[in-house]
């Protein structure tokens, strides 16, 4: 897959934006369609509730990271660097907020560790789906250079 196909953009960061949020929502949505079949094998809907909670964070913290990505990329190409590791700080700092307020709002301790195996599930696939991406991005823009 090329990632810098910029025949329908202006520039290589609209073609990266979008083929990043392309890559993203076919990720989450896969993962997504994973666990409910997970789900209905095994009979058990009590995953519901962190498998929505986990998509919305995920899909959301990617909008806005594509996002943010986007107007650096355009403005400041050479603090790109400085923006992953931020970026990536953040959006760490953020998924522990929501695994706390969770922990806050239900006492079930079984309940608690299934919402932090999903929530973790998604954590890591956009991990290694960003590190991934931005990677093979940032090598490619070089060798176009």
């Amino acid at each position: 897959m090329n990632i810098l196909r910029t025949k329908s953009y202006k520039n290589w960061q609209d073609a990266a934006y979008h083929g990043y949020l392309r890559l993203i929502l076919w990720v989450i949505g896969f993962a997504m369609l994973g666990i409910l079949l997970g789900m209905s094998v095994c009979s058990d809907t009590s995953l519901v509730v962190a498998l929505v909670v986990s998509v919305a964070f995920t899909v959301i913290s990617c909008f806005t990271y594509a996002r943010l990505w986007r107007k650096v990329a355009l403005k400041t190409p050479a603090g790109l660097t400085k923006f992953y590791l931020a970026a990536s700080v953040v959006r760490m700092l953020a998924g522990a907020m929501v695994i706390i307020i969770y922990c806050l709002l239900v006492h079930d301790r079984s309940a608690i560790i299934q919402f932090a195996v999903v929530f973790g599930i998604f954590y890591l696939l956009v991990l290694i789906v960003d590190c991934k991406f931005f990677a093979r991005l940032e090598r490619t823009k070089d060798i176009k250079k």
